[in-house]
């Protein structure tokens, strides 16, 4: 017996309904910043109703949770990639600074949304905690990485370092958004690079 109640065919999955919806808000977020994009504007861009979006994500700050979800899984996703196959601590250490300074971290779209979510998280708290959350993945990468190098070095210490390499990637991110030329990250990587190296002299005292 026919379910005459529902549409003829396959419906969606409800896995990709979500990121159906969640790509229109981060979308929309890249057009129109985050303060704009309501539930009714990334409703209107997928054809669908407000009622249909909140079936999925019952408000808009769900779809702030899940926007900033999706992105950390891409970033976590990157960073496996990178790192897998038989690697040494230091080649994966290596890697990975190769990464955060690189072009490929924080690409222009991921760049324009984070910089939106740090405008928002002003006035935002969701923004501001998803925001916070997104920087704490990164940096507990980092921290991971360096305690595998340097398993013998003071904790505070690496999760000092950890912490400098984050705000020096995302520093060089930015200016590089700004239009500044690659010879800028250069820098800031050697920096981070150098602070990675007092590590090794931490572990050896």
């Amino acid at each position: 017996m026919v379910d005459k109640s529902r549409p003829v065919g396959r419906p969606p999955k409800t896995r990709e309904r979500r990121a159906q919806i969640v790509a229109a808000f981060l979308a929309s977020i890249g057009r129109v910043g985050l303060s704009k994009t309501s539930v009714r504007l990334v409703a209107q861009e997928l054809g669908l109703d407000r009622t249909t979006v909140h079936h999925y994500f019952p408000s808009r700050d769900d779809l702030v949770v899940a926007a900033m979800e999706h992105l950390i899984q891409v970033y976590r996703k990157q960073v496996d990639q990178l790192l897998e196959g038989p690697l040494t601590p230091n080649e994966r250490a290596e890697r990975l600074l190769d990464y955060a300074f690189g072009e490929d971290f924080n690409e222009p779209g991921v760049s324009g949304v984070l910089w939106e979510f740090s405008l928002a998280s002003r006035d935002d708290p969701k923004a501001f905690a998803e925001l916070q959350r997104a920087y704490q993945a990164f940096e507990d990468t980092a921290l991971s990485e360096l305690e595998k190098r340097y398993p013998d070095a003071p904790a505070d210490e690496i999760r000092r370092v950890a912490f400098a390499v984050v705000q020096l990637s995302e520093g060089a991110s930015s200016f590089r958004d700004l239009g500044f030329g690659p010879d800028r990250a250069a820098a800031a990587r050697e920096t981070a690079q150098q602070l990675v190296r007092e590590l090794e002299h931490s572990r050896r005292s």
